[in-house]
């Protein structure tokens, strides 16, 4: 990507920024000279429904912003965010070409990473991509793609 167009793919990100204790929110973009700039969805739980530019671009199947963002500084792996880290969004939106990215460029332990949110099995790439959103679901070659890479694998 570009130089400025990618600044501008960063202005003109749509995040959802809810307001406190329910207000109404807004859609902001990121800061382009910040690509770790962070996003709260969700104002009531400040350490859980952040994103950042990576997992919003990942989310939305951008290779190009993505290259952009890890050659500007971004983190692909980021112990940071608990939720809506870049290969879990990915995987939710079945952008796999995404997934094996991210991936190959540095990202290759969030293939069995788990967040605890809903037990007993919390949530993973694996079960983002099998029981994914977007357009259909399950995506299996994404599922398959993420099990011959490790997804059922012990640390």
């Amino acid at each position: 990507e570009d130089d400025e167009t990618a600044r501008q793919k960063m202005r003109d990100a749509m995040v959802y920024e809810r307001g406190v204790r329910g207000t109404t929110g807004l859609y902001v973009g990121f800061d382009p000279d910040n690509v770790g700039d962070v996003k709260i969805l969700n104002r009531t739980t400040f350490k859980t429904d952040r994103i950042k530019p990576v997992g919003y671009f990942a989310r939305e199947g951008d290779l190009p912003m993505m290259r952009w963002l890890y050659v500007n500084g971004a983190d692909t792996r980021d112990e940071e965010l608990l939720d809506y880290y870049p290969m879990l969004v990915a995987a939710r939106r079945g952008q796999m070409e995404v997934c094996k990215w991210l991936f190959a460029h540095g990202a290759a332990g969030d293939v069995k990473r788990r967040i605890i949110v809903d037990p007993p099995l919390g949530r993973s790439a694996l079960t983002c991509a099998f029981g994914r959103e977007w357009p259909e679901w399950p995506d299996l070659n994404l599922c398959k793609w993420l099990i011959l890479n490790g997804a059922l694998c012990k640390d």
